[in-house]
């Protein structure tokens, strides 16, 4: 949750994994000149919830900036949040499916999925 909201970037990090969520946590901590020190970081466990948070906040004036989304996830997985986003959500910022998969289809997938 955000604990400084003043000249921030909001960053959304949706992963059902608890120790993904930690490890990326970690690593935007650790580069404040990718994501600014002073960012706020809101997170969510699976593609429902997410979206109840971001209305949530998109109803007290609180828009994101970045998504970082996991593909798989339960309840709803990353590509069905994402399009609900940007259609119902009208999301215009980055999106980003961290994904530690080889294949190629995730990254075909990925361009498919507006990430």
């Amino acid at each position: 949750m955000c604990v400084n909201n003043i000249d921030c970037n909001n960053v959304w990090l949706q992963d059902d994994s608890g120790l993904n969520r930690k490890i990326v946590r970690r690593i935007l901590e650790s580069a404040p000149e990718v994501i600014p020190s002073n960012s706020c970081l809101y997170e969510a466990d699976d593609g429902t919830t997410a979206l109840e948070e971001m209305r949530n906040l998109q109803a007290e004036g609180t828009e994101m900036d970045i998504v970082l989304i996991d593909f798989v996830m339960i309840a709803m997985n990353g590509p069905e949040a994402v399009s609900i986003m940007r259609q119902s959500l009208h999301f215009k910022g980055v999106i980003i499916g961290p994904c530690c998969s080889i294949f190629l289809l995730f990254y075909v997938n990925s361009v498919d999925w507006d990430c």
